[in-house]
């Protein structure tokens, strides 16, 4: 028999099986190395990160296909590089990237992530809780508003969540008309539609292209937020009027006020000084009118104050005291002495 110019003799035969047999051991041994041979125990995945045991690096433990297999390491000890695609990827999504991440490999959980970019536990949060019903921070036993929660502008210091049903960027307690809103003149300080004719931006004349973004940081003894309007530089993006802020700690409302009239490019920072103790500090921002976006723009941290030792009312007396001891008085230094006796008890 003769195969094109291949005489197939026993002798060429013979040749050609043993270069088959060659052929298929090396697929065999190249699938082994890649994990992928057909036995059960070749497949498995012991940690399911997603990499056979065979090829995985780090088999008992979960970690990403370009770290081959273990886990992403933060940069509390030092061991990656800062610059690498390792380090500045974000594998589990959550917006932080691994070298800043705490939990590189646990993203949102469906309650949010903290600071650290680990997901908040359920009940944390703004989550309800028996003592709280509508998670907005403040107890139900001093919570006016037990079953009104953060409505997405905060809560006052009663519990009452805080409003702009306009969407004027005037919250509802310090808007004059809190049911209407721009008819496409602006809005006035008041939160009151201007009349026709009256242009949003009295600058030109023209609709407001400003648009806010909040940043958020720990300073010494204070936490710092800083606004800026993003819109075109200059006059170009000008604010046409302040737009509503409200400060929060631990989601309860300590302080309101509206933003000054910001250029393009232009920021303002808002220091408000620390509590004793950690704290969720957060700014929440309404957007002004016409701008490319809607809603409003917010930024949190959670910082560590000093904590404040009590106050010694009798600092002339040994040991701290914070009310002055029964049968003491305060004198005119401040010192906590005894009453002066009377000579004369019968007059």
């Amino acid at each position: 028999m003769q195969l094109g110019r291949l005489k197939l003799t026993p002798q060429n035969l013979a040749i050609i099986g043993v270069v088959l047999a060659v052929l298929v051991a090396g697929v065999i041994i190249f699938a082994e190395d890649l994990g992928l041979s057909g036995t059960s125990a070749d497949l498995t995945d012991t940690d399911g990160d997603g990499l056979h045991d065979r090829i995985d690096k780090c088999p008992n433990e979960v970690g990403p296909i370009d770290n081959r297999g273990c886990p992403v390491e933060t940069a509390d000890n030092g061991s990656i590089d800062p610059n690498s695609n390792l380090a500045q990827g974000d594998n589990d999504g959550d917006g932080i990237k691994n070298i800043d991440d705490k939990c590189p490999l646990r993203g949102d959980e469906g309650n949010g992530i903290d600071a650290d970019g680990c997901p908040i536990e359920v009940g944390a949060g703004g989550q309800p809780t028996a003592d709280d019903s509508d998670g907005d921070g403040v107890p139900n036993d001093v919570d006016a508003c037990p079953n009104d929660g953060d409505a997405g502008w905060g809560v006052d210091t009663q519990g009452c969540p805080f409003y702009d049903s306009d969407g004027d960027g005037v919250f509802d307690h310090a808007d004059a008309c809190p049911n209407a809103g721009d008819e496409g003149n602006g809005v006035a300080p008041n939160g009151c539609p201007n009349p026709a004719g009256v242009a949003q931006n009295p600058n030109d004349g023209r609709v407001d292209k400003a648009s806010l973004t909040v940043s958020a940081q720990c300073g010494d003894g204070e936490v710092i937020f800083i606004i800026t309007n993003t819109g075109d530089a200059g006059a170009e993006g000008r604010m046409a009027v302040g737009t509503a802020w409200n400060f929060l700690v631990d989601e309860v409302s300590q302080q309101t006020g509206t933003t000054q009239v910001l250029d393009g490019k232009a920021s303002q920072t808002l220091t408000f000084p620390l509590q004793p103790g950690s704290h969720k500090y957060r700014l929440i921002v309404d957007q002004p009118q016409g701008h490319p976006g809607t809603g409003i723009t917010q930024a949190d941290t959670t910082c560590a104050g000093d904590d404040q030792p009590p106050t010694d009312v009798c600092p002339n007396i040994p040991d701290v005291q914070v009310e002055i001891p029964d049968g003491l008085i305060m004198d005119d230094n401040g010192d906590c002495v005894e009453p002066p006796t009377d000579v004369c008890p019968n007059i």
